[in-house]
């Protein structure tokens, strides 16, 4: 175009004739503009004003892109290595953790198949431990972030739906303080039986599954094949999202009975029970109706309406039991009677075989009837 703008002689009378056809006159042109890009040169040159200004113009032009270019990709290169630098210094520390210990080798390939799931995980879906941005927020405004993102879930349960209600401070402290979030990739098992409960959970995302123990003698001779998540019978269930379960670590001293595992990568908002109880004591209004739940909750269970399970086994139970507890002001319970009621209770309960086996091997019921309120946050305080 601006060869044809002027009479004068151009660069295209120049530097072309008759013998060059489109395809040559067309790889001229791109060559001449990337070397405008480039520390490069060619034999075409400006041969008149107007064409001097234009490629002063595309010089400067290409000054700039061409730096801004050059530094994103240097950036970029600089990060890769920093992050892969990183990443090698990682590698070598777990390879050198494995062999100085003796780590066997089906456990390092579980763990390193757990590592690159775990990654694609966080990549996937951001949780709090992934925004810096939010951890400099003042407390204020920490606690009610955390009571928008955790109540939802959590006052699905009749109980906390309940108790934020009539403690609207008490359920924010325990969004704030008590709750927190599990990402879960597939394979990988949140509790398995015979452990210690310390948490509560409310499946957000994903499906979990979930393979009970019907006795100890199968917990004994099968703890190894569900420790290793090999379960899917047909006593396994399935947790949906919406769907909680442990509850009972929150009302007494919890052993699982059975054991869950991520079927789907998944997403858990956990309930810390010890950071609960200090919550609940410290609302001393409300304390009462935490209370008489945790006694119903244990009455039930005694009384086999609700069987020991980590799951929600009837949530109409679960529903009238927290509408009982907040309906009423709670009458304070007689320590001793309920203490003769517990002992009575676990002399017709448990056989010869239960009494003789090991403290260690006792199915959660039983635990329940020997340590039942008397040893739960409430009677404590």
């Amino acid at each position: 175009g601006v060869g044809a703008f002027s009479d004068q002689n151009t660069w295209v009378t120049k530097h072309f004739d008759e013998t060059h056809g489109p395809h040559y006159r067309y790889a001229t042109c791109l060559h001449w503009s990337l070397t405008q890009f480039t520390p490069a040169s060619m034999e075409v040159t400006p041969t008149n004003y107007h064409e001097r200004v234009l490629n002063v113009g595309v010089l400067l032009f290409a000054l700039v892109t061409f730096s801004s270019f050059i530094s994103s990709i240097t950036e970029a290169m600089t990060r890769l290595r920093k992050h892969n630098s990183v990443r090698n210094a990682q590698d070598s520390a777990l390879r050198q953790y494995f062999g100085e210990n003796h780590v066997p080798m089906h456990l390092v390939a579980r763990i390193r198949q757990y590592l690159r799931q775990s990654l694609r995980t966080r990549q996937s879906r951001k949780m709090w431990r992934d925004v810096e941005l939010l951890w400099d927020l003042p407390s204020v405004l920490q606690m009610e972030l955390h009571h928008v993102v955790y109540s939802r879930p959590i006052t699905r349960h009749p109980f906390f739906h309940q108790y934020g209600e009539v403690a609207p401070a008490a359920m924010r402290a325990c969004c704030h303080k008590a709750a927190g979030e599990l990402s879960l990739v597939p394979g990988q098992a949140i509790f398995n039986s015979g452990q210690a409960a310390d948490r509560m959970y409310f499946l957000i995302d994903g499906t979990q599954q979930y393979a009970p123990i019907e006795n100890m003698e199968e917990h004994d001779r099968g703890s190894q094949a569900h420790a290793m998540g090999l379960f899917g019978g047909p006593l396994a269930s399935y947790v949906e999202p919406g769907e909680w379960f442990s509850e009972a670590v929150l009302w007494v001293q919890w052993f699982h009975v059975g054991t869950m595992s991520s079927k789907t990568v998944s997403m858990v908002i956990t309930l810390d029970a010890q950071e609960m109880h200090k919550i609940m004591q410290q609302y001393m209004d409300t304390l009462a109706h935490g209370h008489k739940y945790a006694c119903l909750f244990s009455q039930q269970v005694l009384n086999g309406a609700c069987p020991p399970s980590d799951l929600c086994i009837n949530f109409d139970l679960v529903q009238s039991i927290a509408v009982q507890a907040f309906e009423d002001p709670p009458e304070e319970a007689d320590d001793d009677s309920s203490a003769e009621e517990v002992q009575a209770a676990a002399s017709e309960g448990g056989g010869s075989s239960r009494r003789n086996s090991r403290r260690s091997s006792l199915t959660s019921l039983e635990w329940l009837i020997n340590t039942a309120r008397r040893n739960s946050f409430g009677s404590s305080s």
